[in-house]
């Protein structure tokens, strides 16, 4: 293994180490020991950048080089305060979100952004929920700015923490750059002894540079040192070293064309209520007429009409609801919805149109499945025409959806929905009972989804756990986030 390190223009200093090479081993380490007369600092001011060139061959003749930049700092927290080639610097510092970092990288505007950093007095970039790769990394080597990465550890019971020489191969790559002074190994972690651990093992891993752990909780213990565990507060963390602050925080999807969309089937609901009154009023027995007369066709297509606009209803108050969750609630928690953000970044008419067929796909499977069950077995499209008439109620929730941009809380319309739909069940069973039937069956699809998502949530008990002691010193401030926006 051959090495030389140059200024770009002379070799400064070479070296040279023969290693005998082990069948088994797929990689070996290797320590190269340079010696630079009058080595130049790699300093905000001066970015100096050396040159390092590796060559290994081997007795058969193969040959393989690798050719890199080369930044000499070291950084150190002493008494609280980061200390840069022995200058202690204070931390001014910006937090780029994931959709920042990406609007930079489409634009490729990523050294002019970092030099407009520089100049507004930034010296640190901390990329929230992302690693930068090796275009951030070498444009900061190249402008003389910080960088702070993260570890993807947040929001993880203990028992599922991972092992941290898990990481050892990517903290190594990034660790080859300058720019790269810190990594936050963990954030919203519990306090046990094996979180502890891990915290203490991960700091050993990003060594020679910085480890610092997130707390959502200024009562949580790390296992690091006070000055290494930062209690996150609104948009900024900080400490005696400085601090770092989410200049563009993302401020979450909405459904713009909501409030219209509800306004207008408000109308249509309303409408197809009315049609639903002045139609004939038609018995069970009537289900299996074979030739029905108008005025029983007519009341058929009214009531059609509104089973579809009361499940199109409920699918626009579900997408409303999903459009509402606060994903953003804490810009330094990027994961804490990952699934839920994904969800909102897909259309909500596409996400409306799917929510009514799944709706419409199951009301028809509950009544599919009870409808044998009921005397002379009733067609099942007839027989959910006749079960609407206990639904007609939901003119006014339709009335009180279109009404949110007036002051109306949503979980105020969904829990009248969840009210009524439980105080007319005893009207529901009654009248199935009046037939001669049993309720039961219509309840096995809903109870056979239920214990489906318990049996699923039992798997998921630690997070559970997890998520509940962590919620629990943050209720005030979660219902004042949910009144907001609900």
């Amino acid at each position: 293994v051959y090495g030389v390190i140059s200024d770009g223009s002379a070799g400064l200093a070479e070296q040279t180490v023969t290693i005998d090479a082990q069948e088994s081993a797929d990689r070996q380490p290797v320590t190269l020991t340079f010696t630079i007369p009058d080595a130049r600092r790699w300093t905000m001011e001066d970015p100096y950048l050396y040159q390092l060139h590796l060559t290994v061959t081997n007795s058969k003749g193969d040959m393989d080089d690798l050719s890199l930049p080369l930044g000499l700092r070291t950084i150190s927290l002493e008494s609280g305060k980061w200390v840069l080639n022995g200058q202690t610097i204070p931390i001014m510092g910006e937090a780029l979100t994931l959709q920042e970092e990406y609007r930079l990288r489409s634009s490729g505007e990523l050294e002019s952004w970092l030099i407009s950093e520089r100049q507004k007095g930034k010296n640190l970039v901390y990329f929230l929920g992302q690693l930068p790769d090796e275009i951030w990394l070498k444009t900061a080597d190249k402008v003389g700015i910080g960088l702070w990465a993260e570890l993807p550890v947040e929001l993880i019971p203990s028992k599922r923490l991972p092992q941290p020489d898990v990481f050892r191969k990517l903290i190594s790559e990034k660790n080859l750059h300058p720019s790269l002074w810190a990594w936050t190994v963990g954030k919203g972690l519990e306090s046990d002894s094996l979180a502890q651990n891990y915290f203490k093992q991960a700091e050993k891993e990003v060594q020679p540079n910085l480890a610092f752990a997130l707390k959502l909780n200024p009562n949580d213990l790390t296992g690091l040192p006070e000055e290494q565990s930062i209690h996150v507060q609104g948009t900024m963390i900080q400490g005696v070293w400085g601090g770092v602050t989410v200049g563009t925080p993302f401020i979450g999807f909405h459904w713009a064309k909501e409030s219209i969309f509800a306004g207008s089937f408000a109308f249509l609901m309303v409408f197809l209520g009315w049609m639903n009154i002045r139609s004939v009023t038609w018995r069970y027995k009537e289900i299996g007429n074979k030739k029905p007369k108008r005025r029983l066709r007519s009341a058929w297509l009214w009531n059609g009409l509104f089973v579809f606009a009361r499940i199109c209803m409920l699918a626009g108050l579900v997408t409303s609801g999903i459009f509402r969750i606060p994903i953003c609630a804490n810009p330094w928690l990027s994961h804490l919805w990952p699934r839920i953000q994904l969800l909102q970044e897909q259309s909500p008419w596409l996400i409306w149109a799917m929510l009514v067929g799944l709706f419409m796909l199951l009301r028809r499977l509950q009544v599919g499945v009870a409808a044998p069950h009921l005397p002379d077995a009733p067609h099942e499209v007839r027989l959910i025409y006749w079960l609407e008439r206990r639904y007609r109620w939901a003119v006014f929730i339709a009335i009180a959806w279109a009404l949110l941009p007036w002051g109306i809380p949503y979980y105020a319309v969904t829990i009248s929905y969840i009210i009524l739909v439980c105080l007319f069940l005893p009207i529901r069973i009654r009248d199935i009972h009046h037939i001669r039937g049993r309720y039961l069956p219509f309840l096995w699809v809903p109870g056979i989804i239920i214990a489906s998502l318990l049996v699923w949530a039992f798997f998921y008990w630690p997070d559970w756990i997890f998520l509940w002691n962590w919620l629990l010193p943050l209720t005030g401030a979660i219902i004042e986030q949910f009144r907001t926006l609900w």
